[in-house]
């Protein structure tokens, strides 16, 4: 699987052509189905399990630096094919929000995380 990059897309009035692969990994990437930026400015990625499945990490988030380097992997549901949808609430304090939708269980999970940036 791979990343692309295009930049500008929200700002767009016409078709900017096919973008540049900037990332591919298919030890990490299995479908990826959404993607946000984390407040420490990583990339976590949602695997829908839909190309090149692992059934030892199915419904997993990714997580990878700007260098595109492996951090870690959560996996959301013991079922594959668990398509979900992230996403991160601005830092309060010391903590950050993050959320993550099971379409198999049909839920919402949401973490409060420590957050090291916090107030900075």
């Amino acid at each position: 699987m791979a990343a692309y990059g295009c930049n500008w897309a929200g700002n767009s009035q016409h078709d900017g052509s096919k973008g540049v692969v900037i990332y591919a990994d298919n030890a990490h990437l299995r479908g990826p189905i959404a993607m946000t930026l984390g407040p420490n400015g990583h990339l976590f990625v949602a695997n829908g399990d839909a190309v090149n499945a692992d059934p030892k990490q199915p419904s997993e988030i990714v997580e990878f630096t700007p260098q595109a380097r492996f951090v870690a992997r959560l996996s959301i549901d013991p079922a594959p094919d668990g398509v979900f949808r992230i996403a991160f609430a601005q830092p309060q304090h010391e903590f950050v929000r993050f959320a993550a939708v099971d379409d198999n269980t049909n839920t919402v999970s949401v973490w409060t995380l420590p957050f090291e940036n916090a107030g900075q």
